[in-house]
């Protein structure tokens, strides 16, 4: 280090006649605002326009008329200035290196015509959207905090800075102790140190600027956001906030990101890309920065397979949470990211930037050795580790189906309980709760289904659980098999045993294990309807109660069973007008009977629905078949009848929908539009309120499954004419009607369970 506070850094390489040289400095667009978003790229564009000693023509051929190369870029956290030359010719580059960064001279004239050369770049990306969508990416993951600016900037800001702002930003940030000089190739280390201490003469001084990197951005709310343009294909990013380079599992990250979506062996290239045919280009990214990052996933293809592209990818990333890495495949990805790094340091430009950034991150320098030594640590382990630390794939699904005195009441019954790891965290409650309970806490799902004759769980198995699922299983939840073909053939391929919460079933017709997931689902629906009612979230900007002198919202509810009756009350109790539909007289006549006065009853029928929806600010879908597909009881042409900016929260979703345009939304991405319709279809509503799902459904529960643990499976369903209703499938046999209805498959009456 100098004096003045510039640092040195080299890679000598003797045997090559080149060298890299790079000036970097410490500023990029993670240090600026909103309003001067954008600078430090343009300043990076303006030094080459003419410093002191130098004209622009002058600058373009000091390198290239001795057979070398200058150039430039920006990036969040840094800028840097390079030269590659040949090792006669050192003493020319840091000559003209250190004149573009002390001595620029910002020429009006020169600002509006470089203006309009980044004015063109800036078209120039727009029209690149397989770029461009990072930059959203970004925005997204990013939200507000200067990382989330794009490097380019805004077209409003490059059309207004000046020569002041310049000349301003050059000095609070182009300062010696932000600057660093690396240097790889032909060259002696004290022969660089003499160049820059000739013709670098910043000065000492301490910065005005502090930079914002001392604020690290926050995680948000997931979110899906849409960008049209017209253009043949479509281009998607998945991503979330990830770590920075310091982070003690960089190099977990780093094997995770290799063995997912680099390279033709890769994963994602292999299961998308060679399997399905949908994509040209598909990979991963893990980018790091001093204190965070981002991890994601982009796929260009066809505007037909978007939603198909994204559910392949979901099960990718799926599958490192759930399935460790084996041996083999870890070798070998290792063996691939190592070789990778090694070859990508035959240039010596490659090996200057490795220089210049560590240098800047860290303060030190790395050997090979040393970073080929952390790969080879990675263990299986470590993988599966960082997956479940940055995938959060499951949808907000944080509810768990027994609470840790239901685990205590099995174990007083003599049966063996076991929890995955963190599994009860989302709904409050520890490992530590269920070890006191007497359970055994285990690691991963591998081991629970290894183990376990009976799984219970709150939603159907994932399809990375679908291989664990074996002959005579009995896997206890919530299956909605109408819904879906390939977890109806995965679990006839497994032979388990399927009960399914939906269709345990009483005498008198009801659904005990429905009742109370229909009641927290009912009683969300209009909380949730109201605010995406509100203009912010692409609403109506209706107020569900309105205000003396205003007009409440009108709520149409289609079904008035217990999701139904719900709503209804939640939504009258805030003062809005409610119509409530259904197809039985005799419960119209119970609904009309119990509900307050703002509430009134309708026959459900085509000509009713249709009235109710053209008045209706937000429609509330609660159709249930027990066991089969809801019927479309609001077609798509129906949708065109709505008021622009209404809400339709679709209930009955997770049984294939009421509502023809619905489709299954996410916690994490819960609405989209059609017709100026918001569509809110989240499948588990009760996700979102998970301690009191998970105790309401343990209180529901937990009796079925001790009668079905204590008598063992063949016993239960004999004796027990409920449980016995709740079997869908047994040794790939379907025994539940409106599932074989659903999919045109063979329905069996069963007799022997054993």
């Amino acid at each position: 280090m100098l004096p003045n506070g510039i640092r040195i850094v080299t890679e000598e390489i003797p045997y090559v006649r080149s060298v890299s040289c790079g000036v970097w400095i410490d500023v990029g667009s993670r240090n600026e605002t909103e309003q001067n978003n954008g600078i430090s790229h343009f300043l990076e564009h303006m030094v080459f326009k003419g410093t002191r000693r130098f004209t622009s023509q002058q600058i373009a051929r000091s390198l290239e008329s001795v057979g070398g190369y200058l150039n430039a870029f920006t990036t969040k956290e840094h800028t840097c200035y390079y030269a590659r030359i040949l090792d006669d010719h050192v003493d020319k580059a840091v000559d003209v290196l250190s004149d573009l960064v002390q001595y620029p001279v910002f020429r009006k004239k020169e600002i509006e015509k470089e203006r309009g050369v980044i004015l063109e770049e800036l078209k120039n990306l727009e029209d690149d959207p397989d770029d461009l969508i990072h930059d959203y990416l970004d925005l997204s993951v990013y939200r507000k905090h200067p990382l989330g600016f794009p490097i380019i900037g805004r077209e409003n800001n490059i059309r207004k800075f000046s020569e002041d702002d310049l000349v301003e930003y050059t000095d609070v940030h182009y300062t010696p102790g932000r600057v660093v000089v690396a240097a790889a190739g032909n060259l002696k280390h004290e022969n660089l140190v003499a160049l820059v201490e000739k013709y670098f003469r910043l000065k000492k001084t301490k910065s005005r600027s502090t930079s914002s990197r001392l604020q690290s951005p926050k995680r948000v709310h997931s979110r899906r956001e849409v960008f049209e343009k017209s253009i043949n294909q479509a281009h998607v990013c998945m991503g979330t906030l990830g770590y920075g380079v310091k982070s003690h599992v960089r190099y977990p990250l780093l094997v995770l990101n290799s063995l997912l979506g680099e390279g033709m062996s890769s994963r994602l290239f292999q299961n998308i890309r060679e399997k399905y045919g949908f994509a040209y280009s598909v990979y991963s990214f893990a980018n790091m920065m001093s204190d965070t990052g981002n991890f994601g996933v982009y796929i260009g293809t066809d505007l037909n397979n978007i939603e198909t592209s994204i559910e392949l990818i979901r099960r990718e990333l799926e599958k490192l949470k759930t399935k460790p890495i084996s041996a083999s495949e870890l070798k070998r990805t290792k063996a691939q990211l190592r070789g990778t790094m090694m070859l990508g340091l035959e240039s010596m430009s490659n090996r200057m930037m490795r220089l210049g950034s560590g240098e800047l991150y860290f303060r030190e320098y790395f050997s090979l050795d040393e970073v080929v030594k952390n790969i080879d640590g990675v263990d299986e382990e470590d993988v599966y580790e960082i997956a479940n630390k940055l995938l959060r794939l499951e949808k907000n699904e944080n509810r768990i189906s027994l609470v840790p005195g239901g685990a205590l009441t099995l174990k007083q019954h003599g049966h063996i309980v076991l929890i995955e790891t963190n599994a009860g965290a989302g709904s409050g409650f520890d490992d530590e709760s269920y070890r006191k309970a007497g359970a055994q806490i285990v690691k991963t799902p591998q081991e629970v289904y290894a183990q376990a004759d009976m799984i219970m769980k709150v939603k159907e198995p994932l399809p990375s659980e679908y291989s664990l699922i074996r002959r005579g299983q009995i896997v206890f939840t919530y299956f909605h098999f109408a819904s879906s073909r390939e977890l109806t053939e995965a679990m006839l391929k497994s032979r388990c045993v399927a009960i399914a919460y939906e269709t345990v079933q009483r005498a008198d017709g009801s659904l005990p294990l429905l009742i109370p997931m229909s009641e927290v689902a009912g009683r969300m629906a209009p909380q949730e309807g109201a605010k995406y009612l509100e203009k912010t979230m692409g609403g109506r900007g209706v107020l569900l109660g309105g205000v003396p002198g205003t007009e409440p919202a009108d709520v149409a509810v289609i079904g008035g069973g217990i999701v139904g009756t719900n709503a209804a009350k939640i939504a009258a109790g805030f003062g809005a007008k409610v119509t409530i539909l259904d197809n039985n007289l005799y419960r119209l006549r119970y609904l009309d009977d119990v509900m307050p006065k703002n509430v009134v009853t309708m026959m459900s029928n085509h000509y009713n629905i249709l009235k109710a929806i053209r008045k209706a600010d937000m429609v509330i879908g609660a159709v249930l078949i027990p066991g089969a597909r809801a019927p479309h009881l609001v077609t798509k042409e129906m949708l065109k009848e709505m008021k622009h900016g209404s809400v339709i929260i679709d209930v009955s979703v997770d049984q294939g929908g009421c509502v023809e345009t619905c489709k299954p939304t996410t916690h994490e991405d819960p609405t989209y539009v059609i017709d100026g319709v918001v569509h809110y279809c989240v499948a588990n509503m009760p996700g979102a309120v998970p301690f009191t799902s998970t105790v309401a459904l343990t209180n529901a529960t937990l009796a079925y499954a001790i009668e079905i643990a204590d008598k063992g499976v063949a016993q239960a369903l004999m004796t027990n004419s409920e449980i016995r209703l709740g079997l869908n499938m047994i040794d790939s046999k379907i025994t539940h009607k409106g599932v074989a209805d659903a999919f045109g498959m063979k329905f069996e009456m069963v007799d022997n369970f054993n």
